[in-house]
């Protein structure tokens, strides 16, 4: 199977007028805290799974966690994957097929270092997708609030 999912995790997500998003304050990878416990007014995630064409999605499950906390779970039937896709743009030679969901988790409490992790499941079997790593910012870091 060649499936795949990819996040990003920022500050804000907008909604031009255009029909564009924009991410703003993306992180790359980690976020670097002054001190701990740290909280955000809110988090951002956009996870996005993609599947060939010809092996449609029957059931998504989106996870996020940190440390072993759930923090946020969204499951997708086949119905709501089919309406989300009719929606989509689709190109006539299109080889894959993707679906992309946002979460805004506010406030969001960090009580320590660690993993924000994200498990996307489709059709009962894991795909892999990225996280984001929470660290103490080195002392000679200059942080931006």
């Amino acid at each position: 199977m060649t499936r795949f999912a990819t996040s990003i995790f920022c500050d804000d997500v907008r909604h031009e007028v255009n029909g564009k998003v924009s991410f703003m304050g993306v992180y790359q990878g980690a976020m670097f805290c002054a001190s701990f416990p740290a909280q955000l007014i809110k988090l951002c995630v956009s996870i996005s799974v993609t599947t060939p064409i010809d092996e449609p999605f029957e059931s998504v499950i989106f996870k996020g966690s940190f440390e072993g906390e759930t923090i946020f779970e969204m499951p997708l039937t086949k119905e709501q994957i089919e309406e989300a896709l009719a929606q989509a743009v689709r190109q006539a030679d299109a080889k894959f097929r993707s679906i992309q969901v946002m979460m805004i988790v506010a406030p969001m409490l960090f009580s320590k270092p660690g993993n924000l992790k994200i498990e996307v499941t489709a059709d009962g079997e894991p795909v892999r997708c990225p996280g984001l790593l929470v660290l103490q910012a080195p002392g000679d870091m200059q942080l931006v609030g």
